[in-house]
Formats: structure tokens, C-alpha cells, sequence
């Protein structure tokens, strides 16, 4: 067995699961929130849930949802201009 098949089969041996959330996923072209793919991320996880998994969610989105707040359309040059970043993207 390979490939998706593999997959499954050892997702449905597991008693928890990891999903990584990054920037694409929760943000919009335009860098803002993308709120109506939270949702359906949360909708999913609760499914997930519902089957007896534990679900943890890690996400490295902060940087990219920082950008947005602050008006940038991309990732500065210098670490010194990239650190303000995340932190302003990082839920309150």
C-alpha cells in the first residue's frame, strides 16, 4: 500500500493528529484575515473531534497576518524591518 491509501489507513490507526495552519491558509491575497477559510478549518476540526481524535493546530501564520495589518504587500529585506511582523499578527 502507497501513496493517499497509506495515508488513510494510518490516520485511521492514530489518536491524534497534527495540522499546521500557515499563512496561505488563513490569509487573503490582500494579506487581510481570511475569515470564511478559518471557518471552514474549524468546521473540519471539529469533525475531527466528533470522531474521538485529539487535534492539535499549529500556526505559523503570524507573519503573514502581521504583514497584512501593517499594510505590507511583501516580506521586508531586513531582519531589522521583518520583526515587527509577527507579533502584530498573533491574535490578542
Amino acid at each position: 500500500m502507497t501513496g493517499p491509501r497509506l495515508m488513510l489507513a494510518n490516520i485511521k490507526k492514530a489518536d491524534r493528529i497534527v495540522i499546521k495552519v500557515g499563512t496561505s491558509l488563513v490569509t487573503r491575497g490582500d494579506g487581510m484575515v481570511d475569515t470564511a477559510h478559518i471557518q471552514s478549518i474549524c468546521r473540519q476540526t471539529a469533525q475531527l473531534l466528533d470522531t474521538g481524535l485529539k487535534v492539535i493546530i499549529v500556526s505559523s501564520g503570524a507573519v503573514g497576518l502581521g504583514m497584512g495589518k501593517m499594510g505590507w504587500r511583501k516580506r521586508p529585506g531586513t531582519l531589522k524591518n521583518y520583526k515587527p511582523a509577527p507579533p502584530s499578527g498573533k491574535a490578542p
